[in-house]
């Protein structure tokens, strides 16, 4: 730990990089992906693109290439939002949230989701997400 109380993520063996990414539409819609019925973590909730890093890979790599593959998007103004370091099951991840704008809007959907769709702020409250997901949200909206 560094001496100002923060973790050092390069000082923490065998950590897990996980990017998220905030896209948004020329709108300014916000793309939400609902996970398939079969994936193995939270099947059925609404979630960001985004997911783990390859051996090598930068935050900002994982984030451009996870929306790539789940989505078919590029983006572009790709910027760090936060940072959270955590602990699961004896396995340290690093989570690293992004926000961008989507080169388009033709979605083509990975495997392992079933759904899309673009919201707004009046849309958050409605939906069925993982709680640390609607209050990024809710802040992210309440900026607009």
């Amino acid at each position: 730990m560094a001496s100002d109380g923060i973790i050092d993520p390069m000082a923490i063996d065998n950590i897990v990089l996980v990017a998220n990414v905030v896209v948004r539409d020329q709108a300014g819609q916000i793309l939400l992906l609902r996970r398939s019925q079969t994936h193995p973590r939270l099947p059925l909730m609404w979630d960001l693109p985004g997911g783990l890093g390859e051996p090598g890979e930068a935050p900002q790599e994982v984030a451009e290439r996870e929306t790539r593959e789940e989505t078919g998007l590029t983006i572009h103004d790709l910027e760090k939002y936060g940072e959270r370091l955590a602990e699961r099951d004896g396995r340290n991840f690093r989570f690293v949230l992004f926000t961008a704008v989507a080169d388009g809007d033709r979605i083509k959907l990975s495997y392992e989701h079933d759904q899309y769709k673009w919201i707004t702020s009046a849309d958050i409250p409605k939906l069925e997400l993982p709680e640390r997901l609607r209050e990024v949200l809710l802040r992210l909206t309440s900026v607009q």
